[in-house]
């Protein structure tokens, strides 16, 4: 859990390795998360699990919406969640559906708003590059987007896909930010994600 002075609140970022940081430069606190906390007096708590999907239990942990209850909702005085979970269920196999992911973070939406914390969308981040990309996916991923961009589901959106993308190739992460597999960040990348949330939507 990353604290800056004075906390009155938390922020919960529900997600993966890019909410884990993998890439980031181990030890230093260069996550996406880190570089939030530093722009706020709300606390701010990393419930990321590299590999975690949103809607399938697996290897890497119980799915985002069945842990949302513990890893959120349970956290002492959380005020508002962060969602960033989605990559995994479109590269599984098999796939994860447009209509099923609007249906996982509807799922995490009801579940917050019963216990009158807010959810902040983030709009998944590119993957062309990665070995694992396919047109068929890349859809799903730009269907997702434009659901939490335009649907009023969520409380507010983090648009990370747009803090981080090539502006000449949208579907690839810009080649300042990316990890040699074209899916995760470095620290440059996860600054720009921390810079991208809009402080008044905390």
């Amino acid at each position: 859990m990353s604290v800056a002075s004075g906390v009155r609140g938390s922020v919960v970022a529900l997600g993966d390795s890019i909410t884990d940081g993998s890439g980031s430069t181990g030890g230093a606190h260069r996550r996406w998360t880190d570089v939030l906390a530093s722009r706020t007096s709300y606390g701010v708590v990393n419930s990321g699990i590299s590999g975690n999907q949103l809607l399938r239990d697996g290897t890497y942990g119980v799915s985002g919406v069945s842990r949302t209850p513990r890893d959120v909702l349970a956290r002492s005085g959380v005020r508002t969640v962060i969602v960033l979970e989605g990559v995994n269920d479109i590269k599984a196999k098999p796939d994860a559906t447009f209509e099923e992911l609007r249906d996982g973070y509807l799922r995490v939406i009801s579940l917050a708003h019963a216990q009158r914390v807010r959810v902040l969308g983030g709009t998944i981040t590119p993957m062309g590059g990665y070995h694992g990309y396919t047109e068929a996916r890349e859809a799903v991923r730009s269907a997702v987007n434009s659901w939490i961009r335009m649907s009023g589901a969520f409380d507010g959106v983090v648009d990370f896909d747009a803090a981080v993308r090539d502006p000449a190739r949208p579907t690839w992460l810009r080649d300042e930010f990316a990890r040699p597999d074209r899916l995760h960040l470095n620290d440059a990348g996860y600054s720009a994600m921390g810079q991208a949330v809009d402080l008044s939507l905390l």
